[in-house]
């Protein structure tokens, strides 16, 4: 029985403490914390997104990027990069854009 007084006793005086202990954490952290870090996002344009999906279909670029073999990917990757630069290229002559 003598145990358990002592622990309850213990646990009494831990949660009396927490709020003192959080709020020194706190001050310290407020004083010399680092922000938290920002980035950018690197999200791709809906209208970008949908020309990618009009050059390359969803399903042509799931078998190029999940294949097993590396250099096979390497090669199915590459070859969706040229396809890409390509069909974006003729989409901006076509808009009247020059790069």
């Amino acid at each position: 029985m003598k145990s358990r007084k002592k622990n309850d006793r213990s646990n009494l005086q831990g949660t009396r403490s927490k709020p003192g202990i959080i709020k020194f954490i706190d001050t310290i952290v407020a004083e010399v914390g680092k922000p938290k870090h920002a980035y950018e996002s690197c999200a791709i344009p809906d209208e970008l997104f949908a020309a990618i999906k009009e050059i390359v279909p969803p399903a042509e670029m799931e078998v190029a990027v999940f294949s097993d073999d590396k250099q096979t990917r390497e090669e199915n990757i590459r070859v969706i990069t040229e396809k890409l630069e390509g069909g974006i290229c003729r989409q901006r002559r076509m808009a009247g854009c020059f790069r």
